[in-house]
């Protein structure tokens, strides 16, 4: 009977180790989701805040010849909207040549 008092009491023991272990696991488990989610959140908030920096705002320097004077056109969107349909196929033909004519 003594044995079997012995075995029970070390059968505990390892049990409340065990138990203790796996609680420790959890905890660590949990803290670093916390802070991987914390780091997720704060970077789909940076990205929201960086997103309007990327806009594209197109300007066209002009140079007279004559003068050298230079002007910048910063209104294109009313210039395109003005635009015919011939005008812009146009336009779209003689930048692909001359970007085909500058990459060869």
């Amino acid at each position: 009977m003594i044995k079997f008092k012995v075995y029970k009491h070390q059968a505990r023991g390892w049990e409340t180790d065990v138990i203790h272990h796996v609680k420790n696991q959890r905890n660590t488990a949990y803290i670093g989701l916390v802070m991987l989610s914390l780091i997720s959140v704060c970077l789909t908030f940076a990205i929201i805040i960086l997103t309007p920096l990327k806009t594209v705002v197109p300007v066209v320097i002009e140079v007279e010849k004559s003068t050298g004077n230079i002007n910048l056109k910063t209104n294109l969107v009313d210039e395109v909207q003005n635009m015919t349909a011939k005008e812009a196929v146009i336009k779209s033909l003689i930048a692909e040549y001359i970007t085909a004519w500058h990459t060869i």
